[in-house]
């Protein structure tokens, strides 16, 4: 395993890409009571009590929102990524991704997205709960949020194989299953050939809208300024042109993977973002574009987070 030393980040700069409206299954896996993100606060530190193995193995999805977005214990962020081997991710996911935490996390130190870990198949089970999950992440994870070093983490693990959510006309493709990590389920994601909804572009847009779970949107671990939370699909919002609307919207024409609106959080989450310690507008870099006729989207999925609300995740096995 590659060992990747904080101190040695660098701020990469990063271009940002056309889109088609998306369903994308994501996931929001629960911690603390099991039931309600929300209830666990804005909580500095989080990520390290009482240590941070502990912390990542037994916390959900936004529980560590103050660390990712605030400088005041962790001024720099990195974002750890194991995939299975022959499938890497996209070096313009990378990149997206890497710009939208460093614009939304106030982090004087900087924010890296690096690429880890090739995971063999073999490794894979055909259909993985968060057990499975846990076992690999415990397996091939590096890094956990550091005091000394003022470096919060993120854990973004690519899988084989299908998400035990999945039912007959439901398909997982991002689930974040604790406070600092994330899976993305590779063959959901595959769209082939297709030339209007890529195969990076729903990469991209599934990993944007697992990561501002992580971030504690939509009312699920920071407080709304504003109601905007769609209450049909806790945890999302109620834009369809937000990505953190519960289909995931990739427009038909533009913006493009690579453009600096795709895949962009609305006015109202970065207005929560901004009220809970991170970083406020920037010049074209809120989701502006409202969306047409049905006719704009191509659903590809449920959102896992509404299939996985009502569902207590237990601690993984460290």
């Amino acid at each position: 395993m590659r060992r990747f030393n904080p101190s040695q980040l660098l701020l990469r700069a990063c271009g940002l890409a056309v889109c088609v409206t998306l369903a994308v299954a994501c996931g929001g896996g629960s911690g603390g009571d099991g039931s309600n993100p929300a209830a666990f606060g804005l909580r500095d530190r989080a990520s390290v009590t009482p240590t941070p193995a502990v912390a990542a193995a037994n916390s959900g999805s936004g529980e560590f929102a103050a660390d990712f977005l605030r400088r005041t214990n962790f001024t720099s962020l990195i974002v750890e990524i194991d995939y299975p081997a022959g499938r890497p991710p996209s070096s313009s996911v990378v990149q997206l991704l890497e710009q939208r935490l460093t614009e939304r996390c106030d982090k004087p130190g900087g924010v890296n997205v690096f690429v880890d870990d090739a995971i063999p198949l073999a490794e894979f089970p055909s259909v993985l709960a968060v057990a499975d999950l846990d076992d690999l992440e415990q397996a091939h994870r590096d890094l956990y949020a550091d005091v000394t070093t003022q470096t919060a983490v993120m854990y973004l693990l690519y899988v084989k194989g299908a998400s035990n959510l999945d039912g007959p006309t439901t398909h997982v493709v991002g689930l974040s299953y604790h406070g600092s990590s994330i899976a993305y389920f590779v063959d959901a994601g595959d769209q082939g050939n297709d030339l209007l909804v890529t195969t990076a572009e729903v990469e991209g847009s599934t990993l944007v809208h697992e990561t501002g779970h992580q971030l504690g949107l939509v009312n699920a671990g920071i407080p709304m300024v504003q109601p905007h939370e769609d209450a049909a699909h806790g945890a999302h919002d109620l834009e369809p042109s937000c990505i953190m609307y519960w289909l995931i919207n990739v427009p038909l024409v533009s913006p493009n993977l690579g453009d600096a609106d795709f895949a962009q959080f609305d006015p109202q989450c970065v207005s929560d973002l901004e009220s809970a310690g991170g970083l406020g507008p920037l010049p074209a870099r809120i989701a502006t574009q409202r969306l047409g006729a049905s006719s704009e989207r191509m659903a590809v999925g449920d959102c896992g987070c509404c299939l996985d609300r009502l569902r207590q995740i237990a601690p993984a096995r460290r």
